[in-house]
This record gives C-alpha cells, structure tokens and sequence, in this order.
C-alpha cells in the first residue's frame, strides 16, 4: 500500500473507531499512525500532503471526542460519589428484603 492509501486507512479507521466509541482500536490505531510518521524521512508529494491533513483532521476529532468522553465520565463518577450513600442504602434494605423473603 503506498503511503498516502495508508494515509486515507488511517484517516477512516481513526474516524470508524471514533464513531464506534472503540477505545481499544482507537489506541492501536494512534500507536500505528505514530510509527508511521516517525519512519517517514523523505518528502510529501501534495497528494501525501493532502490525505496527511486529513489524517490529522480524523486524529484532532478523536482527541476531542475523547476529552468529550472523559469529561462525561468524570461526571458519571461524581454523581456516583455523590450518591454513593443513597445507593448503599438501597442495596441493604434490598438485601435486608431478600433475607426476609428467603427466612419466610
């Protein structure tokens, strides 16, 4: 595959893990794209140029779903620390419930 087929892979699959959430790809592919870039010496034709803009494009809109993501998980956490004591309650009086039932 030439480079700038490769360029347009990593730009769609970047894009495709991004759409599915798939934090697993999404790594793999960041380490791949890295690698790349790194054993790459010699000059960009524009069309090279061209489909590395747009890997970068994908790559700019992966970070930014990821700190998107991050965020949302952050507040998940939170609301869970903050209700931790309620949920707690719940889970108790529903296991208090179960040994009511089981001893009946």
């Amino acid at each position: 595959m030439d480079r700038r087929s490769k360029l347009i892979d990593l730009a769609r699959r970047l894009r495709d893990a991004v759409s599915a959430s798939d934090w697993s790809a999404l790594g793999a592919i960041d380490r791949e794209l890295a690698r790349a870039l790194r054993k790459e010496q010699r000059t960009w034709s524009p069309s090279e140029r061209a489909a590395l803009e747009d890997v970068r494009r994908a790559h700019s809109e992966a970070w930014e779903h990821c700190t998107r993501e991050a965020t949302r998980i952050d507040e998940v956490l939170l609301q869970m620390r903050l209700h931790r004591d309620g949920w707690m309650a719940y889970a108790m009086s529903d296991a208090h419930a179960d040994l009511e039932k089981a001893r009946r």
